[in-house]
């Protein structure tokens, strides 16, 4: 049996509208791709290490901030310092769920300057070389950051010195 449809004959007008709109389409939707990606294990187990890394990094810095570590004095140094390692965790934090690849670079630069500058001894050496190795071996599963990741340093500043706010009228009370 032989079906109708195919033997019927085509109207140019139609397929060539239908594939105006399909061009049409893709020229709006410009990153939509028509091939596969193939993602390897590798990539995902990157992907996965990082959001763990940077879910750590959220965690320690809801458990750094000043409502929960109080500080014994409070100086502009003090408040200046718990701002700055606050800001870097959750900046890097967020950056590492998103899987941006400034991030663990940042995360790198970071240890780096606490061990040099805070003698972390061999706690901080070995985080440095986790994080430098981790970087290098998955920079691959990593993807370019974006404009809107400015909004992450903004909220991380207001988070930060909320918290400090908060903190010191606690403290005061």
């Amino acid at each position: 049996m032989i079906d109708s449809s195919l033997s019927a004959p085509v109207d140019r007008s139609a397929v060539s509208d239908r594939l105006r709109r399909l061009l049409h389409c893709t020229r709006r939707c410009g990153d939509i791709s028509l091939e596969h990606q193939v993602i390897s294990n590798r990539d995902i187990c990157g992907r996965v290490a990082f959001r763990i890394i940077g879910g750590f990094a959220l965690l320690l810095a809801l458990f750094w901030n000043p409502i929960v570590l109080r500080p014994r004095f409070w100086n502009a140094t003090v408040i200046a310092r718990e701002v700055a390692i606050e800001v870097t965790l959750i900046v890097v934090g967020f950056g590492l769920v998103g899987i941006r690849k400034w991030a663990p670079v940042g995360l790198s630069v970071v240890t780096a300057f606490l061990v040099v500058e805070g003698g972390l001894g061999l706690f901080g050496i070995c985080m440095f070389l986790t994080s430098s190795i981790l970087t290098v071996a998955f920079w691959s599963a990593l993807v370019r950051g974006k404009r809107q990741d400015f909004i992450y340093l903004f909220a991380a500043v207001l988070i930060s010195v909320l918290t400090e706010y908060i903190a010191f009228v606690l403290r005061r009370a």
